[in-house]
């Protein structure tokens, strides 16, 4: 509480050096951020509605099915394809591997290098550009998308040297 009261301080203490009116700098900086709120949340939002509908229709379990084999789980697999949409559902997906092959496992390992060197790309651009406003993405989705699959490509072979 103490390190909030001398960050005020100091702030109304550069303000008056400055000769700079704090408070109509603080309603300023209010309003730009409630205007890069309303730009940002229709993308957010379809976003986010996208992914739960993606979810919730079961094309992920028919996927990890499909392309299953004994060197990798079908969990793994969802959560390499889920990890560029969601965060939480590619960790709900990593802790369920967790319970099911154990934390220090080869597909536990896998399963924490994944999540620990992908990003949730979809996310990241739709957020960004929504923010400044840009509409058109040229590369950025699909150098982000084959940054994942390299990053999870690579999980696994790492993975499988060092710990199989």
């Amino acid at each position: 509480m103490i390190a909030i009261v001398i960050y005020v301080t100091i702030i109304l203490v550069y303000s008056l050096f400055k000769k700079v009116d704090a408070y109509e700098s603080f309603n300023q900086g209010a309003k730009e951020g409630l205007k890069v709120c309303v730009n940002i949340f229709p993308p957010l939002l379809a976003f986010i509605v996208s992914v739960n509908i993606f979810m919730k229709s079961g094309i992920t379990d028919a996927l990890g099915s499909l392309f299953s084999n004994k060197l990798v789980p079908p969990e793994i697999l969802l959560q390499g394809f889920i990890r560029p949409l969601s965060g939480n559902s590619s960790l709900v997906l990593m802790t369920k591997i967790y319970e099911t092959y154990g934390v220090d496992s080869l597909f536990g390992k896998m399963a924490t290098l994944i999540q620990g060197t992908s990003d949730t790309t979809l996310y990241i651009v739709s957020f960004y550009l929504g923010t400044v406003s840009i509409k058109d993405s040229k590369y950025a989705i699909k150098a982000g998308l084959l940054i994942n699959l390299f990053t999870f490509i690579m999980a696994i072979v790492i993975c499988l040297i060092l710990f199989d």
